[in-house]
Order: structure tokens, then C-alpha cells, then sequence
């Protein structure tokens, strides 16, 4: 496993790790990820947007947001960097939890445990002045969260033989980490949602839910 994923300090951190996941899951997945060619539209609660169903093995599939934004600045509701790159993480995250969230557990975990690592550093969500905290690897469990999204978002794919759509908020479940122990709470794919790329770490399942 790369050294990326230590701090400037030598010491693992929980978010290094979740943000190489998502950086290699946006590499190596085979679903469309696609350029914008249609620009954001709203019906009802559902707002959506057009993309080629492209995959990252494809040429014009935008390898990164700068070339993704250079396609959608002159389309509809993208003129707004802040507002593209919602978008952005969306078409790179969309079903991505459960998937990222099981290989932690299931692939992760036993890799670093077999090179003896056996807990990581949090830091990220705990007050200022607090001591950095360790949380053990063999403590962290996948998470499943239903909710009633107010509005949802949408993927629609143009293919040869019509339009596919791909709905963000699926089934209204979403899964994260959690630990045992601490009751922290990681969430690799949060950014499907929320529109970052970032993964989001919680002190609580109930500031968990009041972020979301």
C-alpha cells in the first residue's frame, strides 16, 4: 500500500485512507462516469443533468474536474465552478457506498492488519488542543442509514438506443463506517450526496445525522 497514506508525522491516518479509496475507486470502475453535454434541469423535486456515457478508460472522458468544467461552464445551471463540481462528485461517487464501504472492511483492513498495522489516527473532528485518537481496524463495521430525501438528483446517460437514467439518491439507504468502540463515524461517499469529494467523519451517529 502506498506511503501516501501516513501523515507528515509517520502516522495513518482514517482520512488519508478513505481519500486514496475514492481516488482509486474513481480510477478503476467500469461504470459511465461521462462528459456534460446537457445542462441542469428541474422538475418537480428532481433535478438532473446530461452526460456521455463515457468510462475512464475512454477517450473524452474528462480525467479530472478542470477538464470536466471546461465542458460544462457553457451549459445551463454549470456556469458556477462551486455548482459544476456538485455535479462533479455525483457522476464519480454515484453507487459507490456500499462498494467502497465493504472493500474497507473486507480488503483494507486485512491487507494492513497482515502488514501489521492494527489501528489508525482520527484527527480531523475532535476539538482543538485534543490528542489525536486511535481507533482499531478490527472494530470498524459497514453502517446502513435510510432517510427520505426531499430532493432528488439524477444522472441521465445518452446512449445510441435512448437515455438510461441513474438516480444519486437510491432507495433512500446509504451505507458508511463505523466504529465499535468509539461511535465515530466514516463516510468515504458522502460527497455523492452532498456534492464533494471529500470523505466526512462524525464523533456520533447523531451528528452524523444532523450534518447530513
Amino acid at each position: 500500500m502506498p506511503n501516501g497514506t501516513e501523515s507528515e508525522e509517520g502516522e495513518l491516518t482514517m482520512e488519508k485512507l478513505l481519500s486514496l479509496l475514492v481516488y482509486e475507486w474513481q480510477l478503476s470502475r467500469t461504470s459511465p462516469m461521462g462528459k456534460p453535454i446537457g445542462g441542469v434541469e428541474t422538475r418537480g423535486n428532481e433535478t438532473s443533468i446530461a452526460l456521455t456515457p463515457l468510462t475512464m478508460y475512454e477517450k473524452g472522458c474528462p480525467p479530472n474536474f478542470g477538464v470536466f468544467y471546461d465542458t460544462a461552464k457553457s451549459l445551463d445551471g454549470m456556469e458556477n465552478k462551486r455548482d459544476a463540481f456538485r455535479w462533479y462528485a455525483r457522476s464519480r461517487l454515484y453507487y459507490s457506498c456500499s462498494t467502497l464501504c465493504v472493500a474497507f472492511v473486507e480488503f483494507v483492513v486485512p491487507e494492513l492488519k497482515r502488514r501489521g498495522v492494527d489501528e489508525v489516527t482520527v484527527s480531523s473532528v475532535l476539538p482543538s488542543g485534543t490528542k489525536t485518537k486511535k481507533v482499531g481496524l478490527d472494530k470498524i463495521r459497514v453502517k446502513s442509514v435510510f432517510y427520505t430525501p426531499k430532493n432528488v438528483h439524477v444522472i441521465r446517460f445518452h446512449y445510441f438506443f435512448g437515455e438510461k437514467r441513474d438516480l444519486i439518491e437510491v432507495g433512500g439507504s446509504h451505507n458508511n463506517l463505523e466504529c465499535s468502540d468509539t461511535g465515530l463515524i466514516f463516510d468515504p461517499t458522502l460527497g455523492q450526496l452532498t456534492g464533494s469529494m471529500k470523505p466526512a467523519t462524525f464523533l456520533s451517529q447523531d451528528l452524523f445525522e444532523k450534518g447530513f
